[in-house]
């Protein structure tokens, strides 16, 4: 091949080279840029792998850990392990399977000095399983347990019936004769026949006979066929029944108070004193409802009161993937002093903390005044309750040291009870023993502004790296940052500003007022941050993490001083755009983003290095390890500013190597013989193909690229070879040859996407331009006009799974809006207008839609981010918007 491709010099394509060594790219801001640990010590590890590990509880100095059909017994002063022990062996003419739940632990009782682990048998949904709780004398540590007790229900088989969780009232254990209750709590229908009842219900068991019978009675073990007596939501007068989607999940017991939770339903606050009474026919008083607090989208996971009974604190197991309304998972502390009145919700919100944005909380428990919370992979997470009402966290411990998915991996569960001891029990490794170095609380206030004007940010996150805990300033820049005392590095950073670091900032005391920090952020986004359309700036990949790509403006540059440098950022969040995550490459522009079906992000862009400048066009993509790769694509020494908008995607089908190719497109001008290429490359080329040519410089430009469902891919490009009459044209390759272009209609900027494996594209038409959306069928496209404003210039189209975004002027020349559609076969819905700034330029849109493919709740996003002008900078927007359904907006 002859022409300009004579003048591609390509570097290679594997093996790719680290950033580190390359040093083209600098990390601003890591998910893993904290310590593994703050104010925590990490005393010993009891390594159960290669087990899959669960619920843990403890008495003194042992901990059990309960795990599917089996429980293990670990030593926390020695890390010492005993088991697994399986239920198996215990099975009483009953067929098991695989199942957990959450146990609890009995102290001794008036009859003996033995410990008791009870632990319920919990499993999936629609299995046959024998719906138990087993009662284990535990005491000692070198005998193997002793099945005492079997709490049976109906003593059959039950489908899709269990307890999912047990706790023991041990409040007058010590008294002899008098009942010991077992609460245990359903996650499904357990079908005693009698009642009935399913889903909330509270069945309540006195297991007195069980803790006092000797390990050697000929009896054991005993059984327990039925309860003695239930609570669910509705059975006390004057409150009414719970929620249809409520379901059992936790039950804990404080003092006379029985707290339960409800995903779905919410919290209930119970009164165990009437327990102790007789209903006329001996059967025990049923409890008493105090309050409740339902709400919307509950996932109240499990609770733990304060040793006062005066709050609560619940977590609510929110995981992104159970829908799109839920909020993130947090704790959530009521104030339980006052009764209220019966009605939906007696207790007020007293504060709210969010351990991690991207991560649920899991379980909570207080001791004196402290809480400590498992954060999945985030680790433990310990915070100060001295004011219930203002908890603020001081400490940490990372279990979980991979990447940050899937999430329900690092600490499941926890049990801070034993002597300063922390016992973390960690999905996949085991049970971590910690503990807490001790540390105040304290908060800092301040400001968060642009360097241009002073203008107040609104949502910078201002992060301390010390302590991983990061807060978003408001409307007016404020921020509160509440952590430990003591010396922090604390970042500041915005999309579309460069980091502002203070290295050793101290943090005194707990008034967030007591001394404001100011940090200054100077913005570095160009006028055509999120441009140009025909390549795409942001991805949502299988785990709903958002991927975003745009472009910067530096000064100076550093190979020619006195001229801008323009650089590339990418950014990624995990919890649907609250917080994000920076990486800047330098010396970088017009950067395209594809995100492969391994949640891989590639990204292609192009550098000017050297002086004199040499011009590459780069594929970067982000390895297992968590490191980016280089691979050069083609290479042009001494020359700049010849290759233009590349585009990148990623057809769902593994290369030789096992990883997914990118497909790249761009536009190429040869300044010598005055002619524009449009040439396409993947890894399997040896040099990338010319698609089309035409004289003159930038008579072909905007090259967009997808792939229909047989993996072919198609290409769209503007075509200005006819003055004055730019043409959008359309090719795609079949047996490894580009097919003859065809005119698919008279516009500009086109943006190409494949659904259900067809073609569809959108583009500018007509003057003043409007949007119009195309359908490729049986190789003729058909087209249908999606904004109808007339004498109103539309422009810079893009187009994902039929959402459509484009710039459309509104208050006057110059002065654009970013508008919403989605097309539906009845028509388009009624443009939406997302920016709502008439007064401020919003241009060059990208979007993305996501739909969870695994999800408990309906779950549909469309996530935008585009350019918007300000008086002082210009900024990165992000917005996430629900789909339009037909017929309107």
């Amino acid at each position: 091949m002859t022409g300009p491709l004579q003048k591609l010099v390509r570097l290679g394509l594997r093996p790719a080279v680290s950033l580190a060594l390359v040093g083209l790219a600098s990390t601003l801001f890591a998910v893993r840029a904290h310590p593994r640990s703050y104010n925590v010590t990490r005393l010993g590890l009891a390594d159960l792998t290669p087990s899959k590990n669960g619920y843990i509880c403890g008495y003194d100095k042992y901990v059990y850990v309960t795990k599917w059909d089996s429980f293990v017994i670990v030593d926390v002063e020695t890390r010492s392990i005993r088991g697994p022990y399986r239920l198996d062996p215990f099975n009483l003419d009953v067929e098991m399977a695989p199942g957990h739940g959450k146990a609890c632990m009995s102290r001794p009782s008036s009859g003996n000095d033995r410990i008791h682990l009870i632990m319920p048998n919990q499993t999936k949904d629609e299995e046959l399983i024998d719906p138990s709780i087993y009662i284990f004398d535990v005491h000692e540590w070198g005998e193997d347990p002793v099945l005492k007790g079997k709490i049976e229900g109906l003593g059959s088989r039950i489908k899709g019936g269990s307890f999912y969780s047990a706790f023991l009232d041990t409040s007058r254990i010590q008294y002899a004769g008098e009942p010991v209750w077992v609460f245990a709590v359903s996650n499904t229908c357990i079908g005693y026949a009698y009642q009935g009842l399913c889903n909330d219900t509270v069945y309540i068991f006195n297991i007195r006979e069980i803790l006092d019978a000797p390990v050697d009675d000929p009896g054991l073990p005993i059984r327990i066929l039925a309860p003695d007596t239930i609570w669910y939501p509705g059975i006390n007068p004057g409150f009414p029944p719970g929620p249809d989607i409520a379901r059992g999940h936790d039950v804990t017991v404080h003092g006379n108070r029985l707290l339960v939770t409800n995903p779905g339903g919410g919290l209930y606050v119970v009164d165990t004193d009437p327990l102790w009474n007789q209903d006329p026919q001996g059967h025990p008083m049923v409890p008493k409802e105090l309050g409740r607090c339902e709400y919307e989208n509950a996932m109240t996971h499990d609770a733990w009161a304060t040793e006062d009974l005066h709050y609560v604190f619940t977590s609510d197991e929110h995981f992104f993937e159970w829908g799109c309304n839920r909020p993130i998972g947090d704790i959530t502390v009521y104030d339980i002093q006052g009764l209220g009145t019966p009605g939906l919700c007696n207790y007020p919100q007293a504060a709210k903390y969010v351990p991690s944005t991207a991560v649920t909380a899991h379980y909570c428990y207080i001791r004196q005044n402290l809480g400590y919370v498992a954060n999945y992979n985030r680790g433990l997470r310990i915070f100060d309750v001295s004011f219930p009402d203002d908890p603020i966290e001081i400490g940490y411990y990372d279990t979980y040291l991979k990447p940050d998915l899937p999430p329900q991996y690092g600490v499941f569960d926890l049990w801070p009870f034993y002597d300063g001891h922390i016992s973390a029990c960690d999905v996949d490794s085991g049970v971590f023993v910690l503990q807490f170095d001790g540390a105040l609380p304290a908060c800092q206030g301040g400001v968060v502004q642009s360097a241009a004007g002073g203008i107040p940010i609104d949502g910078a996150w201002v992060y301390s790296l010390t302590a991983d805990r990061g807060a978003l300033s408001d409307e007016n820049g404020y921020f509160e940052l509440k952590t430990a005392k003591g010396t922090h590095a604390v970042m500041a950073s915005a999309m579309e500003f460069g980091p502002s670091l203070v290295p050793a900032h101290y943090i005194s005391g707990r008034d967030c007022a007591s001394s404001d920090l100011n940090l200054t952020l100077q913005s570095n986004s160009s006028d055509s941050a999120t441009a140009w359309n025909n390549g795409r700036k942001i991805a949502v990949d299988s785990a709903a993490c958002i991927h975003v790509v745009y472009q910067n403006i530096t000064l100076p540059h550093n190979d020619l001083p006195g001229t801008p440098m323009h650089s590339v950022t990418y950014a990624y969040s995990t919890d649907r755009g609250i917080t994000w995550d920076f990486t800047s490459f330098e010396a970088a522009y017009y950067p395209s983003l594809a995100v492969d079906p391994d949640t891989v992000p590639h990204i292609v862009l192009l550098e000017h290095v050297g002086d004199p400048p040499n011009e590459h066009l780069v594929h970067y993509w982000k390895h297992a390890s968590g490191q980016w790769q280089r691979d050069v694509i083609v290479s042009l020494p001494d020359k700049m500013d010849v290759i233009f908008t590349p585009a990148v995607a990623i057809y769902d089908e593994t290369g030789p190597q096992a990883y997914y190719p990118p497909h790249v497109v761009w536009e190429y001008i040869d300044t010598v013989l005055q002619r524009t290429y449009i040439y396409y490359w993947n890894p399997s080329l040896g040099i990338p193909e010319e698609i089309v040519s035409a004289d003159e410089l930038h008579s072909l430009e905007f090259p967009s690229i997808s792939f229909d469902g047989a993996g072919t891919p198609h290409v769209l490009w503007q075509d200005n070879s006819n003055p004055g009459a730019s043409a959008i044209r359309h090719s795609s390759r079949a047996n490894g040859v580009w097919q003859q272009s065809q005119v698919v209609a008279l516009g500009e900027h086109p943006s190409v996407d494949e659904w259900g494996g067809g073609i569809y594209a959108v583009w500018e038409q007509g003057s003043p331009p409007e949007i119009v959306f195309g359908m490729y069928m049986g190789a003729t496209w058909y087209n249908y006009l999606i904004s109808e404003t007339p004498s109103v210039p539309s422009k810079f189209p893009s187009l994902d799974d039929f959402n459509i975004v484009w710039a459309e002027e509104s208050a006057g020349p110059g002065l654009y809006e970013i508008f919403y559609s989605k097309y539906y076969p009845n028509g388009p819905t009624d443009p939406q207008n997302l920016s709502g700034t008439p007064l401020t330029p919003s241009v060059y849109p990208q979007g993305c839609f996501h739909a969870d493919e695994v999800i408990r709740a309906p779950c549909e996003r469309f996530y935008v981010v585009w350019t918007e002008d300000l008086l002082s900078h210009q900024r990165v927007k992000f917005e996430s918007v629900v789909p339009a359904e037909p017929g309107g907006s």
